[in-house]
């Protein structure tokens, strides 16, 4: 079968052409440039970054922050791609560029996966306000139920204040992590669909494929040291933080 992709193979002997018919081709040349920029934008919270921000404050202002800078992220992204998509299906007469486009149109963030994760922060918030009280300071009984938490009194019904409170912590703040770490398996199985569909048009074409995003399960070394600190502290969500 002879394939219907014919991108200008003789652009890539000019400095300019390093996608390959980029010198030639305006929509190309836009789409490079909006790739260049991109790698100008904020990195990701690296390991010490998120310690420094989830420690000081208990874990709250990462899982809240992280919801926008991956929306953004992820909007982003899809432009790109989306303009991809489109320059591809002006050089190629396959039928799989629609589909291409639509994988493309389905990337984004699930709002459901990020109002229950903020709802679960929000649930902590107000269960902290209505048990707080003015017999110590504000910041002592913060951390009584948290980071100083000790208790030799077994876990069993009724629970003491502290009990309760130190449980609805380390759960609220572990469930709302655990569905940003969804939103996140959610997004990487929408990019591994975008990227199984160019490989299929890439490969009509005889052009080397793209590599997929790895799903690996796979920790970063400092990330391990910081759910270790964060744990060894009582903060049990800590261990959810990798994203």
């Amino acid at each position: 079968m002879t394939s219907g992709f014919h991108p200008n193979s003789t652009a890539v002997d000019h400095p300019a052409g390093r996608a390959g018919g980029v010198a030639d081709d305006p929509l190309a040349r836009a789409l490079l440039k909006e790739l260049e920029v991109g790698e100008l934008t904020p990195k990701p919270w690296g390991a010490l970054s998120s310690l420094a921000v989830g420690f000081l404050s208990l874990g709250v202002l990462p899982v809240l922050l992280w919801h926008d800078r991956f929306r953004d992220f992820v909007d982003e992204e899809r432009q790109q791609l989306r303009r991809f998509a489109d320059w591809l299906r002006l050089h190629s007469s396959r039928p799989e560029t629609m589909d291409l486009r639509v994988a493309g149109d389905d990337l984004g963030t699930r709002p459901l996966l990020s109002t229950l994760s903020v709802l679960s922060v929000v649930a902590l918030l107000v269960l902290f306000a209505t048990q707080l009280t003015g017999t110590l300071p504000l910041v002592d009984q913060v951390l009584s139920y948290t980071y100083r938490f000790h208790t030799t009194r077994p876990w069993d019904a009724p629970l003491s204040d502290a009990q309760r409170m130190f449980a609805a912590w380390s759960v609220g703040l572990s469930v709302a992590y655990l569905f940003h770490w969804l939103q996140i398996r959610a997004h990487l199985s929408d990019v591994r669909r975008y990227v199984h569909q160019t490989n299929r048009i890439l490969r009509h074409a005889g052009v080397q494929r793209v590599p997929a995003p790895r799903a690996g399960i796979w920790v970063g070394f400092f990330w391990v040291i910081v759910g270790a600190f964060l744990a060894s502290r009582g903060a049990w969500w800590g261990k959810k933080k990798k994203n």
